[in-house]
């Protein structure tokens, strides 16, 4: 199994780390948020390219993003590798999942957001409806967690 994600741009990507985050190896377009997500955790596929100047097709803007469109021969290749070669597929799963728990858990990404939203408005704290929100998803974290760790689900 594996996810192919061949979005021609996006904003962040969750379903290239809900897939990770299963320990799917991924395969997606390297444009936009997808390099930086996937890294050495997958395989990325060329985008279509000029083929004078060797300079990648984009179409159309959306907040001044341009979008690639994915070669569908690198992406049928890169498949290809993953579906022929057991152990790649068991090492990018590994790091897939190791890469989404440990870089994009709730308890880690909260606190950060939390900092920005403080340095971005210039408050100590918080609103307390923001806070309880907080802690709501802190707290289905812990739940989860709880459920993992005693094989119950």
């Amino acid at each position: 199994d594996c996810l192919l994600h061949t979005g021609f741009g996006e904003g962040f990507g969750l379903p290239v780390i809900e897939a990770m985050a299963c320990g799917l190896p991924v395969v997606g377009t390297n444009s936009s948020t997808a390099p930086e997500l996937i890294g050495d955790c997958g395989l990325l596929i060329d985008t279509v390219k000029y083929p004078k100047s060797n300079h990648e097709i984009t179409f159309g803007s959306y907040n001044g993003v341009e979008f690639s469109i994915p070669n569908i021969y690198d992406a049928v290749e890169k498949l290809n590798k993953l579906y022929n070669n057991k152990l790649l597929r068991e090492e990018l799963s590994i790091k897939s999942c190791q890469k989404a728990v440990t870089k994009f858990d709730w308890s880690i990404i909260i606190p950060q957001w939390e900092e920005v939203v403080k340095k971005a408005t210039g408050i100590d704290a918080l609103p307390e409806e923001w806070q309880r929100l907080v802690e709501t998803i802190q707290d289905k974290s812990q739940v989860k967690n709880v459920k993992e760790e005693s094989g119950s689900e």
